[in-house]
C-alpha cells in the first residue's frame, strides 16, 4: 500500500515538473527570449504588449529596434503588426517609425525615405498634395546636377503649385474669398469678372485709376501716414479689366513675341489687376528700374502690411510667385492677414492654399 502511494506521489511530481517546465518553455517571455530577445528586453515588450500578440511578434524576424519601438512614447500596442512590417520594410529608426505609422497618411503600400517622413510631420504639409510632394523630391534626388532642397522649400514650391509649368493645372480663381482671392498664372478670372471699383482721388496718382473701394479707404491711411514719414506715394496702376489686360499682353506680344510674352505680363485673366486689389506704387521721380533702391520702397515693404496690404512680389520669393522682383505692387489683402502673412514670411500662394482660400 506504502509503495502503491509513493508511486503515485512520484508520478504526480514528475508530471506537475514536467508540466512546469512545459509552461516555462512555453511562456510568452521564453517564446521572445528563443527568438533573439533578451530576458530584460522580453520583459520590457510583455509590459506593453498582451500576451496574444507575442504570436504576431514570432510571425516577423528578430528585429533589434523593436524594443525601442515599444517604448516609445507614442506606441500603439494595436498597431503592433504594422510597425513590425514598417520596420522591415523601411530604412527607419524606432521613433521615426512609430511617427510614420501613427501618422494619418501612412499608406502601407508605400516605401518611405526620412525625407518623406519629414515632409509629413511639415506644419505646412497638406494630405491632398502628398503625391505632388514625393514626386517633386524625387525629381530633386534624380537630378543630374546634385540639386538639393530642404523640405521647407520643397513644401513651399508644391503649395504654391510651382511644381506645374505656368499656365498649365489652372483653376478659376475663389473671387468668393474677397481680399484674398488668389490670382496668378494657375488660378484665373472669367473675362465678364467685374468688381465695382472706385476711382481715386487725382491727388494720389494717374488721373482715373480704379479700385476696390475698402482697398482704397486703407491706402488713403496709409498715403497719408506715407507722407508725413517724407514719402509722397504716387499710384500708377490698379484695377485693370480683362480687356485692358489683353492690350497690355498684346503690346508685349508684338515686343518680344508669344513666347516671351508671358515673361514680361501676365495672360488675360490671369492679372490680379483684374481683382481691383492691387496698385502699383512708386514715388515721383522714380520708375521700375529705380524704386526698389528708394528709401520709399523699404518704408512701404515695413509699414504697408499696418494697412491691409502686402508685397505681392518680394525679391526673395520669385521662385514661387513667378515673378521678378516689384518693390512696387501691393496687394490689398485685409489687416488681420496682412499681419499673418508677413509674420509667417509667406507669400500669398502659400497662405491661401494653406487656408484654402482656393
Amino acid at each position: 500500500m506504502k509503495k502503491s502511494w509513493l508511486i503515485t506521489g512520484i508520478s504526480v511530481l514528475l508530471f506537475v515538473g514536467v508540466a512546469g517546465i512545459a509552461i516555462y518553455y512555453f511562456s510568452p517571455a521564453q517564446k521572445l527570449q528563443r527568438h533573439g530577445y533578451s530576458a530584460t528586453e522580453s520583459t520590457v515588450i510583455l509590459e506593453k504588449v498582451n500576451p496574444e500578440t507575442v504570436t504576431i511578434i514570432l510571425s516577423h524576424d528578430h528585429h533589434p529596434d523593436f524594443v525601442n519601438l515599444v517604448q516609445d512614447a507614442n506606441f500603439d500596442s494595436s498597431k503592433v503588426e504594422i510597425y513590425l512590417s514598417a520596420l522591415e520594410k523601411h530604412q527607419l529608426d524606432a521613433a521615426e517609425t512609430v511617427a510614420l505609422v501613427n501618422h494619418p497618411d501612412y499608406d502601407v503600400e508605400h516605401i518611405y525615405s526620412l525625407q518623406m517622413l519629414n515632409i509629413m510631420q511639415s506644419p505646412n504639409y497638406l494630405s491632398d498634395r502628398r503625391e505632388r510632394y514625393f514626386a517633386q523630391l524625387a525629381e530633386y534626388q534624380a537630378s543630374d546636377d546634385s540639386t538639393t532642397i530642404s523640405t521647407t522649400q520643397l513644401i513651399s514650391l508644391v503649395n504654391a503649385n510651382r511644381d506645374y509649368e505656368f499656365y498649365t493645372h489652372t483653376q478659376p480663381a475663389a473671387v468668393e474669398h474677397g481680399p484674398l482671392v488668389l490670382v496668378n498664372k494657375y488660378y484665373y478670372l472669367e473675362p465678364d469678372f467685374h468688381p465695382e471699383p472706385v476711382t481715386i482721388n487725382a491727388a494720389y496718382g494717374t488721373p482715373g485709376i480704379t479700385m476696390d473701394i475698402t482697398a482704397y479707404q486703407q491706402f488713403e491711411k496709409l498715403y497719408a501716414t506715407a507722407l508725413a514719414a517724407g514719402f509722397q506715394l504716387y499710384v500708377t496702376s490698379g484695377y485693370r479689366s480683362y480687356e485692358e489686360q489683353e492690350s497690355v499682353f498684346q503690346s508685349w506680344v508684338e515686343q518680344v513675341g508669344a513666347a516671351d510674352a508671358p515673361n514680361y505680363a501676365a495672360k488675360p485673366g490671369f492679372s490680379e489687376h483684374q481683382t481691383g486689389y492691387a496698385l502699383d506704387v512708386f514715388v515721383p521721380g522714380s520708375t521700375t528700374a529705380d524704386f526698389a533702391t528708394t528709401p520709399a520702397a523699404k518704408w512701404l515693404a515695413d509699414h504697408a502690411p499696418e494697412f491691409g496690404f502686402i508685397l505681392r512680389y518680394p525679391e526673395d520669393k520669385v521662385d514661387l510667385t513667378g515673378y521678378s522682383y516689384e518693390a512696387w505692387h501691393l496687394r490689398y489683402v485685409g489687416l488681420e492677414h496682412a499681419a499673418a502673412i508677413t509674420e509667417q514670411d509667406l507669400t500669398l500662394e502659400e497662405y491661401a492654399v494653406l487656408n484654402r482660400y482656393i
